[in-house]
């Protein structure tokens, strides 16, 4: 039986194989997330960088070579521009979000505090509205805090279509 056997650079082989060998080879779909290395030396990644000139984040083409490395394992390696461009964004509005929390905090948030409520940022998929969570106990990986509901309505607020945008359309993978 002839197949054709399809090279991760594309090239396309002819091969023969027997009927019984076909039904153990596995022909699984590459999954593809965008943050892949580009195995080509020149071939186009994506960073997310902060243009130093107008202060906001940015996708940048880059030809792949040795130095690309170092952004990969600074998870700021990518190979789809919409997705550098997406991440940039989402990045973006974090940093904002965290800065607006500090620079309106009236008080400390104290973690050890079981009492002290602090607050956060949530979208309610069934309602599709923006409110605000709060928690007492727990603190989440990578939540951006409030220590008062009125300074979270007040990002929420602030920053509104952009965190509509986030839980709207925003995708972390291609």
């Amino acid at each position: 039986m002839k197949a054709k056997l399809v090279l991760k650079n594309g090239r396309e082989i002819e091969v023969e194989v027997k009927a019984e060998d076909l039904k153990e080879i596995q022909l699984k779909k590459e999954k593809r997330t965008g943050y892949e290395r580009i195995n080509e030396y020149g071939g186009i990644y994506y960073t997310s960088d902060t243009n130093e000139n107008n202060g906001y984040s940015e996708k940048t083409e880059t030809l792949e070579c040795s130095y690309a490395i170092n952004a990969y394992k600074n998870a700021d390696y990518y190979n789809d521009p919409t997705l550098a461009e997406n991440n940039a964004r989402a990045d973006r509005l974090m940093r904002q979000l965290r800065r607006f929390a500090v620079e309106n905090r009236e008080k400390e948030l104290d973690w050890n505090d079981v009492c002290q409520r602090r607050y956060y940022i949530f979208y309610d998929y069934e309602t599709n509205k923006i409110h605000p969570g709060s928690e007492a106990v727990y603190r989440g990986f990578g939540k951006i805090y409030f220590d008062t509901v009125y300074t979270c309505r007040d990002a929420i607020d602030e920053f509104k279509d952009e965190l509509i945008w986030y839980f709207t359309e925003y995708r972390d993978r291609v």
